[in-house]
């Protein structure tokens, strides 16, 4: 029996370094995944941490 732990990806959408294209494919491979995109490039903790905090809050409230 495979288990699949729910994890969310928060990924810079103008990410250079790391493409949007890699996490979307991560999703797509990863049971019980999902993704939240925001503004931002390698660190979007940076450039969009309210958008990445909330993001995290939920995903730990479900």
């Amino acid at each position: 029996m495979a288990m699949a732990v729910p994890t969310r990806l928060v990924w810079g959408r103008d990410n250079e370094f790391q493409k949007i294209e890699f996490a979307r494919r991560y999703v797509r491979e990863l049971p019980a995944s999902d993704l939240i995109e925001v503004a931002g490039k390698h660190i979007p903790t940076e450039d969009s941490p309210e958008k990445v905090s909330v993001a995290i809050f939920e995903h730990l409230q479900a």
